[in-house]
């Protein structure tokens, strides 16, 4: 005996039916439980801002290095045919309504490894609107040890070490990029 599809949908119809009729059940109270609080916010209120850096027609290369501290300045590091001018400063970002008892932070962007371990940005790119890129390391530092469940501001500080190459009077500009620090409470 042949069935067409039609019957043979039928017939799976029929079986699911019946099958369905017949089966037992129990109903069991399931408790739903809900824990509100405020949200955890991360606000970046100052931009990392390495400053105005001369460059000589024959430098050597070298290093520009900003602290992830409130009250660090750029200095130059290694080289020759560099010069600093204008104002620089560390990033800050502040983190708010902390429940847990502890935080990883985190940063990303520009291309860059981030290790937790030492809590630096490694290799990451910026981007002049040439083309041109340059690299740069950035550290976080957390001042004042873990946020604990305090609402109130814990501050985040953002440096990092702005490599130049030799000969780098070809890549004048304005270098910028755009980075992400997480904030996950554990």
């Amino acid at each position: 005996m042949t069935l067409s599809r039609r019957a043979l949908y039928g017939a799976f119809l029929v079986c699911a039916l019946s099958a369905t009729r017949f089966s037992w059940g129990q109903a069991s109270d399931l408790p739903v439980i809900v824990n509100t609080g405020p949200a955890l916010e991360v606000n970046c209120d100052t931009n990392l801002n390495f400053g105005a850096i001369l460059i000589a027609g024959d430098s050597e290369g070298g290093a520009v290095q900003l602290l992830a501290e409130a009250s660090a300045v750029a200095t130059i590091t290694g080289g020759s045919g560099l010069a600093l001018a204008g104002a620089s400063q560390p990033a800050r970002c502040s983190v708010t309504a902390v429940s847990g008892t502890t935080v990883t932070l985190s940063l990303s962007g520009g291309g860059g490894v981030f290790d937790p371990a030492t809590g630096v940005l490694s290799g990451a790119l910026l981007s002049s609107s040439g083309n041109d890129t340059v690299s740069v390391d950035l550290s976080l530092s957390h001042i004042g040890g873990e946020p604990g469940t305090s609402e109130e501001a814990e501050p985040v500080y953002i440096g990092g070490t702005l490599s130049i190459p030799a000969g780098a009077s070809a890549i004048y500009g304005v270098y910028e990029e755009v980075f992400t620090i997480t904030v996950v409470e554990d």
